[in-house]
């Protein structure tokens, strides 16, 4: 809930300014969504507010929509969920989509406002019927859930399906998790399989690390090591533990993957390094079978990741 983006020269700014001083509302909208986003000199969060709240307060939806993002995030000087609420209600009370979006988020969390799901599925349902996946999402969240409407796992799906086909990741995972456990639903292990990677596709670790569970699970004739193995690895390389515990296993027992003992005592090492004390009882198996040469190669490797490797996302599912 970020102020709005607009590019400006000084020139353009100047402009604007003059504009806004006469009163006109797009203008003072204009200016305040510059002065806060500029990357030079002239950013001014201070000043923007004022020319937001000018804008809001002759009726400009987008600013009132911006005036409660900063209201809800600090911009606005200090953070104040009742104000934030206030400007969302009256920009979404217009029809602006985000704003109905933000304003469910608050009654969904209870930020400066009674926490009602009552309220939070309704300016949901509004925002969705705009097309905005999230609020989408949201709404398919709600009816698994069956928090504020009956639970229906229909319509779950119904929803999930639509913020799913706008590329929302955690839709496609959540809509693959019921063709997969198919409640209420008659199963459909291909549309799980589609969607499981389609989100993994995104490069979300967590996910990567989920969907190959799903192809590793399951009776022995129906899952599928290789993929699980693809999937893993991803989420092992952006650093995710539990991922480089199952690729290590793989590796060692040339289950999905080529039997790779180097590889198999890498992971486990790297994965070591994050407090998997089982890692270690892994290496000490390995090295019942590896030279001393294999073993260094596998203690190089591994610190040549680690040394490589970014900051991890949060890991678990």
């Amino acid at each position: 809930m970020a102020l709005a983006t607009v590019a400006a020269s000084g020139a353009d700014l100047g402009r604007l300014r003059t504009k806004a001083e006469q009163g006109d509302a797009a203008s003072q909208f204009a200016l305040g969504a510059a002065l806060a986003d500029s990357k030079g000199a002239e950013r001014n969060t201070t000043e923007a507010v004022t020319w937001l709240r000018k804008a809001a307060d002759q009726g400009h939806m987008e600013a009132q929509h911006r005036m409660g993002a900063a209201y809800a995030t600090g911009e606005a000087g200090e953070k104040d969920d009742a104000m934030a609420v206030e400007w969302f209600r009256k920009a979404a009370g217009q029809g602006h989509g985000k704003a109905q979006l933000a304003l469910g988020i608050m009654y969904d969390q209870g930020r400066g406002v009674a926490k009602s799901e009552t309220q939070a599925y309704e300016w949901y349902f509004k925002a969705a019927q705009q097309g905005l996946a999230k609020a989408e999402f949201n709404l398919g969240q709600m009816y698994a859930a069956g928090a504020g409407v009956p639970q229906s796992i229909p319509e779950a799906a119904k929803w999930l399906r639509k913020a799913a086909d706008q590329g929302m990741a955690e839709a496609q995972f959540q809509l693959a998790l019921i063709y997969h456990a198919a409640e209420a639903m008659v199963p459909n292990p291909e549309e799980a399989r589609k969607w499981y990677r389609k989100a993994a596709e995104h490069g979300d670790p967590r996910i990567q690390f989920a969907v190959g569970n799903f192809f590793a699970a399951g009776p022995e004739k129906t899952r599928d090591l290789k993929e699980a193995g693809r999937w893993w690895r991803e989420a092992a390389e952006l650093g995710h533990v539990g991922a480089q515990m199952n690729l290590a296993n793989l590796y060692m027992r040339g289950a999905g993957v080529g039997k790779n003992y180097v590889e198999a005592y890498k992971w486990f090492v790297v994965a070591s390094t994050k407090g998997q004390t089982n890692a270690l009882n892994g290496c000490a198996l390995l090295e019942n079978a590896m030279t001393f040469k294999q073993i260094d190669e596998a203690k190089r490797k591994a610190a040549e990741f680690t040394a490589k490797s970014a900051p991890a996302k949060e890991e678990q599912p």
